[in-house]
């Protein structure tokens, strides 16, 4: 399993690690092995529907741990992916007419009062976003950025 549920007391515990920090990946990227994780990000999602940061950095390459915990009431997700991948996405949610179901690498769907795990690399740099696609989540504007820095080589 490439993310695992987690409650509150694990993120506290993963928090004092590292960054508070975010994530649909079809452009280059990867699920990151929890064995090469470098640094933790910690993503906030709540009942405003914003993420907090909605802005951070990585640099391309970098092995991450994102930590998302959910302090609102309803249930939110994390999706990573280039911007426009997520633009089609939200337009593919709104006209399915099954719902909602996502099964990906680069997302995590968190309950309420929650957090999950989702390891992560950044195989490029550039600009890539977060959103969620809980219904009306991302037409409300949930949806942040991740400036990916390229490596530099020695």
């Amino acid at each position: 399993m490439n993310f695992q549920l987690q409650h509150l007391s694990t993120l506290r515990k993963y928090a004092g690690i590292g960054l508070i920090a975010s994530a649909m990946g079809l452009a280059p990227a990867h699920v990151a092995n929890a064995g090469t994780v470098v640094r933790t990000v910690a993503i906030n999602m709540d009942d405003t529907l914003r993420f907090d940061p909605e802005q951070w950095e990585a640099t391309e390459g970098e092995s991450l741990r994102l930590v998302v915990t959910n302090s609102g009431k309803v249930r939110h997700e994390l999706v990573i992916g280039k911007k426009k991948e997520l633009a089609e996405h939200a337009k593919s949610m709104r006209d399915a007419p099954k719902g909602h179901h996502h099964h990906m690498d680069n997302a995590v769907s968190v309950e309420p009062g929650q957090a999950a795990v989702l390891n992560w690399t950044f195989k490029s740099a550039g600009t890539w976003g977060m959103a969620c696609f809980e219904p009306g989540h991302y037409e409300a504007g949930m949806v942040g950025q991740v400036t990916v820095k390229p490596k530099h080589s020695h």
